[in-house]
């Protein structure tokens, strides 16, 4: 259905529910002055925003993709994958997709040097758009299948029966022309590990 076949995780018994999502567009225009006051409110240069942003038309064309669940969703035995074809983003001719990158990892809690080095290592016409859910905070750079990815960290829950405290994560990465997007309920480490089983 959705045009091609996912990587499943291979240590794992089959995905305890399967989901396709179908292409879709997204079409905004953005206003820069509430950006630029959001950047300022966090001590952040408003000015590594690109002027040509304000009321711009920018167009994401998302392929279709499938995400697939192993395990109970809110226990820290539940991982998700999420794998669809890289989105296409289609920023004006005077809006640099590097420097915007540079300005929303910076917006993510990055210093300005992560960020720069960060923006050099991705395709950001296809990686401005991240599915990532929210409340999560932490960012950092990792390697992941060999790839430079991102990794996702933030709210935590003590979990009773383990007598222990999870925190949630979300690794993300590009390979072979394809976006993937995996959230583990069990830490960092785990998210990480997990990714690393798909074939």
């Amino acid at each position: 259905m959705a045009g091609f076949t996912p990587l499943v995780a291979a240590d794992f018994d089959a995905p305890t529910d399967v989901v396709v999502r179908t292409d879709d567009v997204v079409v905004f225009t953005p206003e820069l002055e509430p950006l630029q006051a959001a950047f300022e409110a966090l001590g952040l240069d408003p000015n590594l925003l690109p002027a040509g942003l304000d009321g711009a038309e920018i167009e994401a064309s998302m392929s279709g993709g499938i995400m697939q669940a192993y395990g109970e969703i809110g226990g820290s035995d539940f991982y998700s994958v999420m794998q669809s074809p890289s989105p296409s983003v289609d920023l004006p001719d005077d809006v640099d997709p590097q420097q915007m990158a540079v300005a929303m990892l910076q917006l993510l809690g990055m210093s300005a040097e992560e960020a720069a080095d960060l923006s050099e290592s991705f395709d950001w016409t296809t990686t401005l758009i991240i599915p990532v859910p929210t409340g999560l905070d932490g960012l950092q750079e990792i390697e992941v299948r060999g790839q430079p990815g991102l990794m996702f960290t933030g709210e935590g829950h003590w979990d009773q029966e383990e007598g222990a405290y999870f925190e949630q994560a979300v690794v993300t990465w590009q390979e072979n022309g394809q976006i993937f997007v995996v959230t583990a309920e069990a830490g960092p480490q785990e998210a990480l590990l997990f990714a690393n089983t798909l074939e």
